[in-house]
């Protein structure tokens, strides 16, 4: 299977059918807002669906990133106004208007905003085709409502706004409330899928593993307190670029803080066992923080796909990659296991109050751990499930949903984090 190929498999047409599905939905709603506007209800119905419907569009864009997946949406919905009674202009104008943003959107690879913009100011105009008749083809339009039962009161009624004015603004109303649509559905895109659309500051795997290499090194040959600290700043500017800014703060107060103890506090406070001791504990646990750093941010920002397919662009045995990947994918499940595991001993009486640990330590730890491996055994039984299912235990080479690609940043960034353990006080100097 060629993993490379830019032609939609069938998960990319499940996700064109659910996305579809949604943006029906929302026409859906529009029409029966409109509804509430007699006489300009109808003229307006594209115009208010543009509005509503610009973070379906621009997901289904950024999720799949391939010609035909907005072309089949606009023809999807060409074919419920056709058969719901419209004319065939209608279907028309819906699958005209996708291909063409369709095509408009590939231009830039389905990655720039200003062109996806435009591509879906050109998608909404395929909603015009069940209002277009009412300006091109009257006579034909009047003669399909009267033998649909209409009677002349509706149909004066409904052509009653039908004029040059009327068509001007109607158009000029779908490109600024396209244009708004789109606006905000990438200001929701930023907000809540920003990473899978890839708008933020992302580091290959393989470089977040040799930082974490670097931080272990740092730790290990115990360099000078200005390398180190040059070095830290960087990896703590990662979570600031990645958009973890509450990480990166918090982990920043912890670290620039026992350095100040360490640099300032301590020499001032002159000697005692208490001082010493302090300075024994703050760099003790400073010395440590550049490896729980690096190890939180890649930890944090790398999926497990990712890492399942940097390891193997490593040539990583399978025996290592799984039980990586499954120590990844299992941490979430250990945290929330152990909050309900927690709250399921509170409710019973069992072990409660922050220092329970401490006062019943075998106790607390029976019924803690017990369930944790109980519930680990149900999971390892799932995931092997899932596993075989996947094709994982067959022999020869895996293939991999998730494509990496080394980037320049890639190579920059580590450089400019090795650069402080190569001056005086660092690894080599």
């Amino acid at each position: 299977m060629n993993l490379n190929s830019k032609k939609l498999t069938i998960p990319d047409l499940i996700s064109v059918g659910v996305f579809t599905a949604i943006y029906f939905v929302l026409v859906t709603i529009a029409t029966f807002s409109c509804a509430l506007l007699p006489g300009v209800g109808n003229i307006l119905l594209p115009a208010v669906a543009a509005l509503i419907s610009g973070s379906v569009y621009m997901l289904l864009a950024a999720k799949l990133q391939k010609f035909g997946g907005i072309s089949i949406m606009g023809l999807v919905m060409g074919l419920f106004f056709f058969v719901s009674g419209h004319f065939v202009l209608s279907f028309a104008a819906n699958i005209v208007c996708g291909v063409l943003a369709d095509w408009v959107a590939s231009r830039s690879q389905y990655r720039s905003k200003k062109v996806l913009l435009a591509s879906y100011v050109i998608f909404s105009y395929g909603l015009t085709g069940p209002i277009l008749p009412l300006w091109f083809m009257k006579d034909a339009y009047i003669a399909n409502l009267t033998a649909r039962g209409k009677d002349a009161a509706y149909i004066d009624t409904l052509f009653a706004p039908i004029n040059n004015g009327s068509f001007v603004a109607a158009i000029a109303a779908i490109l600024v409330c396209a244009v708004l649509g789109g606006l905000f559905g990438q200001r929701m895109m930023k907000k809540h899928f920003e990473k899978d659309c890839g708008m933020r500051f992302r580091m290959d795997p393989r470089a977040k593993l040799y930082l974490l290499l670097l931080a272990n090194l740092m730790l290990f040959f115990h360099v000078g307190t200005g390398a180190e600290a040059v070095a830290t700043g960087l990896f703590l500017l990662l979570f600031f670029l990645s958009g973890h800014t509450r990480t990166g703060i918090r982990l920043s107060v912890v670290y620039f803080g026992l350095l100040a103890i360490d640099l300032f506090v301590v020499p001032l406070a002159g000697e005692g066992i208490l001082l010493n001791l302090l300075s024994l504990v703050s760099v003790g646990i400073r010395m440590m923080l550049p490896c729980i750093i690096t190890g939180a941010y890649a930890f944090s920002t790398t999926t497990v796909g990712e890492l399942t397919s940097a390891l193997r662009r490593m040539h990583v045995p399978e025996s290592v990659i799984i039980p990586c990947a499954v120590v990844v994918r299992f941490f979430p499940t250990v945290q929330e296991d152990y909050h309900q595991i927690h709250n399921a001993m509170a409710l019973h009486g069992i072990a409660e109050g922050k220092g329970a640990l401490l006062l019943h330590p075998m106790q607390s730890l029976e019924y803690i751990l017990m369930p944790l491996l109980m519930n680990g055994n149900n999971v390892a039984q799932d995931l092997s499930v899932a596993a075989l299912t996947k094709g994982i235990g067959l022999p020869g080479t895996h293939t991999c949903m998730t494509e990496l690609h080394l980037t320049v940043w890639d190579f920059i960034y580590p450089a400019l984090c090795t650069l402080p353990l190569l001056w005086k006080g660092g690894i080599l100097l």
